[in-house]
């Protein structure tokens, strides 16, 4: 026995069904047409191959409008005229600069904006225009295509350079140049003991001298208090020097009738008294100025002006 089946159910499902169609076509139709564009041309220099109209339009990455007319610009076969409808504010400034990119491995074309700082002004209509112009530079395959022969000859004159420096005279220089390299390498591998007791004797000596300039310190330390007592029993010398030739002055006048031997041996004493004491007093002064002079005596006096 077969089912029955309520047309009546199936023919409301299927009215339904295609009014809620028919409602999201128009939904979908209305929103767009809320979308306000703004219409700006574009002039490319190269070719325009894989670019279609419907193209993305995208400002830094991001999606913002589509290209709307692909044509030869007039006046200009040259050059081609790029229609893009950009979605209202979006930010195309004066420097904003438009670019051919290639999508993926597909070979799809885009137009790609960069540029557009802050402090730019807004790009206005130029006089002759219908709409603002964006400038435009080349794209990476353009540089490359234009600068490609350039790039080919360069590589041929270096490729023949390479030719004539490995010609056959100089790759056998190279070659014994190697073969040396490896002698004086194998060379220096047997005589690693060699180096390591060079390099052991050298800290030693390191080590000893360091000692050394620490004995050479205490040594000079002593000769300054040397200098420095020579100064000291000078000046007491001196001061009794002084102290005798008042006591002379100062004596009764019978001392001045001193005998006539004695008084000249007294002045003789003094005089030599006095001169000890300038000789001691020099030298504690050159022990202070260079303590060095006790263990390697005086330096050579420069000599003078026509010596």
């Amino acid at each position: 026995m077969e089912p029955k089946v309520n047309y009546a159910l199936v023919g409301l499902f299927v009215v339904l069904f295609g009014s809620a169609l028919i409602g999201a076509g128009l939904w979908l139709a209305t929103g767009s047409l809320r979308q306000i564009y703004d219409t700006y041309y574009i002039f490319i220099n190269e070719s325009v191959s894989g670019l279609n109209v419907d193209a993305p339009v995208k400002y830094r990455g991001v999606v913002v409008g589509r290209v709307a007319r692909i044509e030869l610009a007039p006046g200009n076969p040259g050059q081609v005229r790029l229609t893009a409808e950009i979605r209202h504010g979006t930010p195309i400034k004066e420097n904003t600069v438009a670019t051919l990119r290639l999508q993926g491995l597909t070979g799809i074309a885009y137009v790609e904006l960069n540029g557009g700082t802050a402090g730019a002004a807004p790009l206005k209509i130029a006089p002759g225009q219908r709409y603002p112009v964006i400038r435009s530079k080349p794209s990476f395959l353009a540089r490359l295509d234009s600068n490609f022969p350039e790039l080919l000859i360069n590589v041929t004159r270096l490729s023949g350079e390479l030719t004539q420096l490995l010609n056959g005279h100089n790759r056998a220089a190279i070659s014994g140049t190697l073969r040396h390299m490896e002698v004086i390498t194998g060379d220096l591998a047997r005589q690693t003991a060699t180096v390591d007791r060079v390099l052991a004797g050298a800290s030693t000596t390191l080590r000893n001298t360091a000692r050394a300039t620490a004995g050479l310190d205490r040594t000079l330390r002593r000769i300054g208090d040397s200098a420095a007592a020579l100064q000291h029993m000078a000046d007491r010398i001196a001061l009794t020097t002084d102290t005798l030739t008042r006591t002379l002055k100062a004596s009764s006048p019978g001392v001045e009738r001193f005998s006539d031997t004695t008084l000249p041996q007294v002045q003789g004493l003094v005089t030599d008294l006095r001169r000890l004491v300038g000789n001691l007093t020099r030298i504690s002064g050159e022990l202070r100025d260079d303590p060095r002079i006790l263990l390697f005596g005086r330096r050579p006096r420069a000599p003078g002006p026509g010596e």
